[in-house]
């Protein structure tokens, strides 16, 4: 939105603006693909810009959480609290796990997987509350080996088709 657009909503009682966000850089342009980071970094700028000058614009983040962006949790968390830092605005950051497609759901992590992504985020208070449950769930009720194997052969067949499209490299973004 333009600030004319914002502008205009100046009289609304509340606005509540939620920024999805997967990732930082090329992982964020990855997955949510078309979106550039550069634009939508300086679009998240304005956001804050706004909601600094409007009392009813109330900025949220959310992050749908997936097999893709599982070990990154903590550096998106921490990119939001940086960049709005200056601002002291970001007060919900929302991490919810990706439900479709099936095969990109966390619950198909190994159980080793699942702790060293616990592991990751212990540091981050906010991201730990809401992931860990969840994370220590995949731990205690695990998939079977062969519906683990198979939803990883279609994730993998996703994502060749995705680095066509996209024309960027998985590997270069996720490291194994």
């Amino acid at each position: 939105p333009n600030d004319n657009f914002i502008e205009s909503l100046k009289d609304i009682r509340q606005l509540k603006l939620c920024v999805s966000i997967d990732g930082i850089e090329l992982l964020n342009e990855f997955i949510r693909y078309p979106i550039r980071w550069k634009i939508f970094e300086d679009n998240f700028l304005k956001m804050m810009n706004w909601q600094n000058s409007y009392q009813n614009i109330l900025l949220t983040s959310h992050t749908t959480v997936s097999l893709f962006n599982v070990f990154n949790l903590n550096e998106i968390e921490n990119w939001i609290i940086d960049k709005s830092s200056a601002f002291k605005i970001i007060k919900d950051i929302r991490m919810v796990p990706l439900v479709d497609p099936d095969f990109m759901n966390i619950k198909y992590l190994t159980p080793q997987h699942a702790q060293m992504a616990l592991n990751k985020i212990a540091k981050n208070s906010k991201t730990n509350s809401q992931m860990s449950d969840i994370l220590q769930s995949v731990m205690q009720n695990p998939q079977s080996e062969n519906l683990r194997k198979q939803k990883n052969q279609e994730l993998k067949e996703f994502s060749r088709s995705m680095e066509t499209i996209r024309n960027m490299e998985i590997k270069n973004i996720i490291p194994n």
